[in-house]
């Protein structure tokens, strides 16, 4: 990479805070089967049916587009430093939310919550409980699900697609056994896991990917440490201002195994939700038009290199 002057670094830094600061998002309320249809890579060789979604999708899903508007990746999170060639969000996608899926930006709380569940429904999701290793009950879960199959001839046994999660209960409830919870359900197991991890286990949540575990994956945007001292010895803030979450992750890819047998039908849900009470919303995006079952062979994007801008 050619280095960059100060002069244009400085112009790509100006141009990144404007952007941060005036960009937003555009949002379009869709059926269930609409969503799914823009999460499906039209290339992807996927045939799908039988699309199920949460009670109340409609308050708690979104497609959503313009999420390059909203910036770069700061290096190491520190902002007004360099920047990074690796956009925050996927461009286009889905939302979910445990909350308000358009209070996914703005910043304008470090305690965003909305309620969905009533005294009649918790809104309770037994697939996303069993995941856990917790007693705790789950609130406002927002779920997406569907059955599919491969079709290509050359049947590759394997589907992708790429995502990010992020949740306003970092940093204060890191490592806490009580914080919100998503997962990626593919016949039944969570394919929501880090290519490589330093702890015992690599499905991304939020004691296993934050301010000092798994870190290459995260990306912190709050202005406590939470419950343990940040490694870097500074209260970095709030870095990313047009984001509502206290932090989130890197876009990631999954990867997860079908059946062998391409005539069996798969089923996948996701679903994220609130766990241990209602309060504190977190948010999954799926980007658009990468659901696929043709063999993509590409890593998660984790670029920490610092950008020119172009």
């Amino acid at each position: 990479m050619a280095p960059v002057s100060s002069a244009a670094l400085a112009a790509v830094v100006l141009s990144n805070l404007s952007t941060f600061t005036t960009a937003s998002l555009n949002y379009t309320k869709l059926t269930k089967e609409q969503l799914v249809q823009k999460f499906i890579d039209v290339n992807g060789d996927v045939a799908i049916s039988n699309v199920k979604a949460s009670v109340h999708y409609d308050k708690c899903t979104r497609y959503y587009s313009g999420g390059h508007t909203m910036g770069y990746a700061w290096e190491n999170d520190v902002m007004g430093g360099n920047l990074t060639d690796t956009y925050l969000l996927p461009d286009q996608g889905i939302i979910l939310s445990s909350g308000n899926p358009l209070d996914f930006e703005s910043n304008d709380s470090d305690q965003q919550t909305t309620k969905w569940y009533t005294s009649t429904s918790n809104y309770f999701d037994y697939d996303l409980y069993k995941q856990l290793n917790t007693a705790a009950s789950i609130f406002d879960a927002c779920y997406i699900q569907f059955d599919f199959k491969c079709t290509n001839d050359a049947y590759v046994p394997q589907i992708s697609f790429k995502y990010m999660f992020g949740s306003e209960e970092y940093y204060e409830y890191v490592d806490s056994p009580f914080n919100d919870a998503f997962a990626l359900i593919l016949n039944g197991v969570n394919i929501a896991k880090l290519p490589t991890s330093e702890t015992g286990t690599n499905i991304v949540s939020i004691n296993n990917v934050n301010y000092h575990t798994n870190t290459q994956y995260f990306h912190g945007n709050d202005p406590g440490t939470g419950w343990l001292p940040d490694p870097k010895g500074v209260d970095i803030g709030i870095n990313y201002p047009k984001l509502e979450p206290d932090g989130f992750t890197v876009i990631l890819t999954a990867f997860g195994d079908p059946w062998q047998d391409p005539n069996k039908t798969n089923n996948i849900k996701i679903v994220v939700g609130d766990v241990g009470d209602g309060i504190l919303d977190s948010w999954v995006l799926l980007s658009a038009g990468t659901f696929t079952c043709v063999d993509i062979t590409e890593a998660p994007s984790i670029s920490q290199q610092p950008s020119s801008g172009e």
